[in-house]
């Protein structure tokens, strides 16, 4: 199903306050005056291998100049799972141009891209969880955390214009087996937890666990087609993230193992029987 041109007040297409689940859908081209362009949840809310893609959430006279918008894709205020999907050119004039989560939410094996403004902001005791996924080419940072937390596992934050990785006070990021690189503010604003086996490409995220790189160059692909549902940063031929994880093995933030990469590629991949490696991108070859 295709979900386009809507228009709200709040969720410029879908409004949930039940149950839903969206399933090889797209929902795109919706504007919403206020809150969640293309979708506003604060019931249970899961996506499946389906595209949020260029919704807007702006003001457009709903209310006075000094109204806030957020959420330019998604606005969440209640439990939402994201499996396999792409939430991609999105944008919110106040934040969160891709998804605004002021509730719980896990995301595994997606893309979160050119959005205009964050790609994820978090906001007020919320959390999220994200494996498996990519953070990539946003204008503003990638992921932003207020008075919330986020767990990235095995998740690449790649090139956002602003941080990668903003953490403001009474906030908490933890990181394990990820890489954060090359974005334009620097790629980490404030203390983060590591679990160990994560890059950074330069100093700002001050990893300290066991197996870290700091001011490391992960050779990284361009957000392309690299096979599977979604968009991918390939690891490059040599790139020190490759057999760099856990060589316990990889896992999520409840500690089940990650045996299968973002693109549904074997992790680790079927010549290696230690680690895997870092990032949402299980390279096959090396």
């Amino acid at each position: 199903m295709t979900i386009q041109h809507g228009f709200g007040g709040s969720g410029g297409s879908v409004v949930n306050s039940g149950v839903l689940t969206l399933s090889r859908c797209t929902v795109s081209g919706n504007t919403a005056c206020l809150h969640g362009g293309g979708l506003w949840n604060n019931g249970t809310l899961t996506i499946i291998s389906s595209t949020i893609s260029g919704n807007v959430a702006a003001n457009n006279n709903c209310c006075n100049r000094f109204c806030s918008t957020f959420g330019g894709g998604i606005y969440n205020i209640g439990g939402m799972t994201i499996n396999n999907s792409t939430i991609a050119g999105n944008s919110s004039p106040s934040y969160s141009g891709g998804i605004f989560n002021g509730g719980t939410m896990t995301v595994s094996g997606s893309t979160i891209s050119g959005n205009t403004g964050e790609g994820i902001g978090v906001i007020s005791t919320s959390s999220s969880a994200l494996s498996n996924s990519t953070v990539s080419g946003n204008t503003g940072a990638g992921i932003d955390l207020s008075s919330s937390t986020a767990t990235l596992s095995n998740s690449t934050v790649g090139g956002n214009t602003g941080h990668g990785i903003e953490i403001d006070t009474g906030s908490m990021a933890t990181l394990q087996n990820s890489i954060v690189a090359n974005n334009g503010g620097g790629n980490c604003f404030g203390a983060i937890t590591s679990n160990g086996f994560n890059l950074s490409s330069d100093g700002t995220c001050d990893f300290d666990g066991p197996g870290d790189l700091n001011n490391t160059n992960p050779l990284l692909g361009p957000l392309q087609n690299n096979g599977g549902p979604t968009q991918t940063q390939a690891l490059l031929s040599g790139s020190p993230a490759i057999d760099a994880g856990n060589p316990s093995g990889c896992t999520d933030s409840q500690g089940h193992l990650l045996k299968t990469d973002q693109r549904g590629m074997p992790r680790p991949d079927k010549e290696d029987t230690g680690g895997c490696d870092m990032g949402a991108y299980e390279r096959q070859s090396d």
